[in-house]
């Protein structure tokens, strides 16, 4: 990955404001540009101006089931790689996530070297180096 998300742009979406802050932070350490949002009408918004290649969400939302969530991101924005960071730890969750359009699935608390691996991994993705989807 070693500086590939250096100055490109991020979205992350969560309604828990240190969880925000938080991978907010991680990615800014990246030296990534991040537009955060509390709703995901907000980042939908967000997603569609900034076109960033990358977002970050939660699945759980008020009124927003998961799947719809990332089913809606994909529709409007194929290309978005999608990286869900959620409280739901359930592999049903995640084989969920996965089959609705996200490309990697991280239990929060999120670890910043768990971000870097997924990151590395979306990086491989872009470049096509790995054109198989999770």
């Amino acid at each position: 990955m070693d500086g590939y998300w250096q100055g490109r742009r991020a979205v992350v979406c969560d309604p828990v404001p240190v969880a925000q802050e938080h991978m907010t932070g991680l990615l800014a350490e990246l030296g990534m540009e991040v537009w955060a949002a509390s709703t995901f009408e907000d980042a939908l918004d967000l997603v569609e101006r900034k076109k960033p290649p990358l977002l970050l969400t939660e699945l759980v939302f008020d009124h927003v089931p998961g799947k719809r969530v990332l089913t809606t991101f994909k529709e409007r924005c194929p290309d978005l790689i999608i990286v869900v960071c959620s409280v739901l730890a359930s592999r049903a969750a995640v084989t969920a996530a996965r089959a609705a359009g996200a490309h990697d699935f991280l239990i929060k608390p999120v670890r910043s070297e768990r971000l870097r691996r997924a990151l590395a991994e979306a990086a491989r993705r872009l470049n096509g180096t790995d054109v198989a989807r999770a």
